[in-house]
Parts: structure tokens; C-alpha cells; sequence
């Protein structure tokens, strides 16, 4: 039995089923092929794969999303490397697959794309039907249509320099299908996903809301000051409405998805009148 699918680079991607030995280099999506029942065939993970706990403990660290050891990959012998186009070096990909081992390239541009993602995985790994529950699951959370008017928001996803999401990532989506509008957003237009802003253009912008995610860019606490600094006169921070959060609730695309929704949307209204 095989597996046969054009992937997010456009390529037709042929595997014998199941697959045995799996490395992943994107955390999200180590932690679905662990919620789809695969976890005890994931041979290998970045030292960014934190979730579930034990998948750092059960498979072989390989380095990290944009410096994965090529040769640990190899040494692994796996039958399918799972990657992102966004979050992994095109150079390591294509070293991976020149020494013949195949790989999945992903990309996500929205929350939807998610769906089809679990089910295609969910058919790669032979493990439809709990990729099934889970994309109707996904699917079930999204039914539900934003709240209008959106609330705008300032959510960076880097410090010096200070970085936002363009409006075609899945991270705005989310956000957006929660019910609130980036400042400052515009699309990628076929350029970087991620683009600088300037803490006075956001001030300017006037957010009603302050989102400090703990990642790609751990913010914290001690963060604070600084911002204030040249947001303290917005709205957001003239009214408290300034929240750390968990990252993963932006860019983690799977099984955490429908409550991260559900999270974000509680954010967003609380700032709308009753």
C-alpha cells in the first residue's frame, strides 16, 4: 500500500504506508503526528518539539528548525522527514531529499489549509480516522463567523527588530477569524510573510489591544517597559488591555487549534461593549 499527494511545493509526493521511521522539523506538526497515534513511529524532532512532553524524550533531537544536523536526519534512516516550507532552510530540505530520503513540505497561509493538512498528513501516515475527527473538529470551531466590528490589535512576533505577520499567514487568520484587524497589516504580496514596523507607526496606528506572544520571540514581563515606552498613550495600554500569551496559540497549526480559537475569541471580546 502507498501514499500519493502533491504537497504545498507542488510536487507529487509517493511513500510506502505506514511510514516507520519519522522525522519532524516543524514542533506543530510533530505534536499532531503524536495526537494522530503516530508518536511512537517519530523517530526524530527539533529541540523546539516541546509538545507533547515526551517527544523529546522518546525520539533523537536533530538540531533545531534552521540548523537540523543533515547527518543525524540520515543517521535515523527515515522513511519520511516532515517539513515547512516557512519554518525550515530550503538548503536543509533539499540536502535531506538529495540523499534520496522523501520528504512532506508544508506551508499554511490560513487557518482552513489546516483541515486539508490534517486530513492529507492523517493519509500519509495511515491514521485517517483520528485525522478525520480532528480536521472535523478544526472544521466545527471555524463554523462560527467573527464578530464585527473587528478589534484592532498589535501582535509582533519579534523584538529589534520589531516584526508583524502579513494578513495571508496563518497566525493574522487565526487572529482574524477570532475577531480582530492587525494594525499596520497588509499582505505579503508575494513577498516575506513577516515584515519591521516601528514602535511609533504602531503607537500611531492607535491598537485597541497589546498581544505579546512567549514565541518565535519569547516576550515577557521585563519586555514591558520598553514597549510602554512608545505605547504607553494607546488605547490598548491607557486601558490595561496589554496580554501576554501563548504563542502557540498564534502558530501552532492542529490539534491545539479550536482552543486556541476559542482563547483568542474571549481576548477580543472583552473588549466589545456587553
Amino acid at each position: 500500500m502507498s501514499f500519493s499527494a502533491i504537497d504545498a511545493s507542488g510536487r507529487r509526493v509517493t511513500l510506502a504506508l505506514p511510514p516507520r521511521r519519522i522525522v519532524s522539523l516543524v514542533p506543530s506538526l510533530t505534536e499532531l503526528c503524536f495526537a494522530l497515534g503516530a508518536g511512537d513511529r517519530v523517530v526524530g524532532v527539533t529541540r523546539f518539539c516541546e509538545q507533547p512532553p515526551d517527544a523529546r524524550r522518546l525520539a533523537r533531537i536533530v538540531g533545531g528548525t534552521k540548523d537540523p544536523r543533515i547527518d543525524r536526519v540520515l543517521a535515523l534512516d527515515p522513511d519520511l522527514v516532515i517539513v515547512s516550507l516557512e519554518e525550515n532552510r530550503k538548503e536543509d530540505v533539499e540536502a535531506i531529499e538529495t540523499a534520496g530520503v522523501v520528504t512532506w513540505r508544508t506551508l499554511l497561509e490560513d487557518v482552513p489549509a489546516s483541515v486539508a493538512l490534517v486530513r492529507q498528513l492523517g493519509r500519509a501516515l495511515a491514521a485517517e480516522a483520528p485525522a478525520d475527527a480532528l480536521a472535523a473538529a478544526i472544521a466545527d470551531a471555524l463554523a462560527t463567523p467573527p464578530p464585527a466590528p473587528p478589534v484592532r490589535y498589535f501582535c509582533p512576533i519579534w523584538r529589534h527588530p520589531y516584526m508583524i505577520a502579513a494578513t495571508d499567514t496563518y497566525m493574522s487568520d487565526i487572529l482574524a477569524r477570532a475577531g480582530g484587524e492587525g494594525v499596520l497589516a497588509r499582505p505579503s504580496g508575494g513577498g516575506p510573510h513577516y515584515f519591521e514596523v516601528s514602535l511609533a507607526d504602531v503607537a500611531a496606528a492607535a491598537p485597541a489591544v497589546v498581544l505579546l506572544p512567549s514565541e518565535p520571540y519569547p516576550f515577557a514581563p521585563k519586555h514591558l517597559p520598553e514597549i510602554e515606552d512608545s505605547l504607553g498613550d494607546t488605547p490598548a495600554w491607557r486601558a490595561g488591555h496589554v496580554h501576554l500569551i501563548d504563542g502557540k496559540d498564534v502558530a501552532w497549526y492542529g490539534p491545539r487549534t479550536p482552543a486556541a480559537l476559542a482563547r483568542l475569541r474571549s481576548i477580543f471580546a472583552a473588549l466589545r461593549p456587553a
